[in-house]
């Protein structure tokens, strides 16, 4: 129920916006959404190196935020060629044509906004679902269902929602994620859900030499670390 109700939102949201702001100016972000998509995974280690200039050392965010910086890299830059060709095409029908001719384009301009921002609605539906579909697949591995709260709670109830309506199967087709990320998740979940194998692991010949690094040194038996 809450993937369909914000799916109603967000075509509402869009449509309306397609109607205020015209074709011109939907469309160019959309392609920018499209591009982002699809980009941000195998251009995010082009600015993986700035992520420790901004302070943040953990090496997982130097995994989760260059798709992130990447993706909101190129949708401002659509969105800014999107307003700097509505300027443009306005200035054109405002000082080069008649007033019929301007008006025309107004009201096509306005009619085709709705169209390409439901199709925008549709976009940004697959985008949030696939935001729930990936960090809700660890979120649901590691947490305990009864005791969870907050943004946990609803990125899980998210992620069951998604699986109920039967949008996961859609989302999964340009899910960008490397296996090894599910692979890491039902690792993760395993080791959450059995505390024994946590004190076996960390006594285990391969993970012995990370006793000795600060950012892993802590007391095996108790799952502490550095951080």
């Amino acid at each position: 129920m809450t993937i369909w109700t914000l799916a109603v939102v967000l075509f509402v949201l869009f449509g309306a916006l397609g109607y205020a702001k015209g074709a011109i100016r939907m469309i160019f972000p959309l392609i920018g959404l499209v591009l982002g998509v699809f980009l941000a995974v195998p251009l995010g280690p082009v600015v993986k190196a700035l992520v420790p200039l901004v302070g943040l050392k953990n090496p997982i965010w130097s995994i989760l935020l260059p798709p992130v910086i990447v993706f909101f890299l190129i949708a401002l830059i659509f969105i800014i060629v999107g307003f700097i060709v509505h300027w443009k095409v306005s200035l054109y029908y405002k000082y080069r044509t008649d007033d019929y001719h301007r008006l025309s384009w107004e009201r096509l301009n306005k009619r085709l906004g709705v169209s390409i921002g439901l199709i925008a609605g549709s976009a940004y539906t697959l985008l949030v679902g696939l935001v729930v579909y990936i960090l809700g697949y660890l979120t649901v591995q590691v947490s305990a269902a009864e005791n969870e709260s907050g943004l946990v709670k609803y990125l899980n109830q998210a992620r069951a929602d998604l699986h109920s309506t039967g949008l996961d199967k859609t989302v999964a087709a340009f899910d960008p994620t490397p296996e090894k990320y599910y692979l890491a998740s039902d690792i993760l979940g395993l080791i959450y859900h059995n505390r024994l194998l946590a004190g076996r692991l960390s006594a285990y010949p391969a993970f012995l030499p990370l006793a000795g690094i600060p950012e892993h040194a802590g007391d095996p038996g108790s799952g502490q670390s550095g951080h």
